[in-house]
């Protein structure tokens, strides 16, 4: 299963515009919507952290293809290594965004009492 892409594009292009955000004089004089801001922009960290780890793996992987079709017998040998990591790097991560990209669920906050 691979993540979703434009819901991917979403998060990016929200993250970006909080950091922005941040640094707008009247945000920072308002200090509920910073706060606000402040807990968005740590929620979004860890996803867009991925989506970026994500990226540079199948930006790896191209470049590794590319040096795959040299004629270079050393480089056939490290472009494949490459393209190997690259391939278990894209699959982790994907992995990975899948989970961070699900739903949250809004209960997930609430304080939970276990009786043993």
């Amino acid at each position: 299963m691979k993540p979703d892409i434009s819901k991917i594009k979403r998060i990016a292009a929200r993250y970006d515009e909080i950091v922005s955000s941040m640094s707008d004089p009247a945000v920072v004089a308002d200090s509920d919507r910073y706060m606000k801001l402040s807990r968005e922009l740590g929620e979004l960290s860890e996803k867009v952290d991925t989506i970026k780890l994500w990226e540079k793996a199948i930006e790896e992987e191209k470049e590794a293809l590319e040096l795959l079709s040299s004629s270079d017998s050393e480089m056939h040998e490290l472009a494949q290594e490459q393209l190997n990591q690259a391939k278990a790097d894209i699959e982790e991560t994907e992995e990975k965004l899948i989970v961070l990209l699900s739903d949250k669920d809004p209960r997930d906050d609430r304080s939970v009492i276990v009786e043993i």
